[in-house]
């Protein structure tokens, strides 16, 4: 009897594809000191934001790739209005 072909996973490939197959630069994950040291503002405004979290467990995170898009959101005046 012949063995089954064992099934890859994306767990047996190089860091590098993995990478390149989940994109991880655009997904670095931020702690909410960390985001709230990103968008320089408090502890307790940050929920304010109504940003969308990661919740680990207890934890939050939120994703850089989101905070990014929330301060585009919220520019003004300029050459595109």
């Amino acid at each position: 009897m012949s063995e089954s072909p064992k099934k890859r996973s994306v767990l047996d490939e190089p860091d590098s594809v993995i990478d390149e197959l989940f994109k991880v630069d655009d997904f670095d994950v931020l702690t909410k000191a960390e985001a709230c040291r990103y968008l320089k503002c408090g502890m307790s405004t940050l929920p304010k934001f109504n940003l969308p979290v990661i919740r680990v467990g207890r934890s939050v995170k939120y994703l850089k790739k989101d905070l990014q898009e929330f301060l585009l959101n919220k520019r003004e005046g300029g050459p595109n209005e």
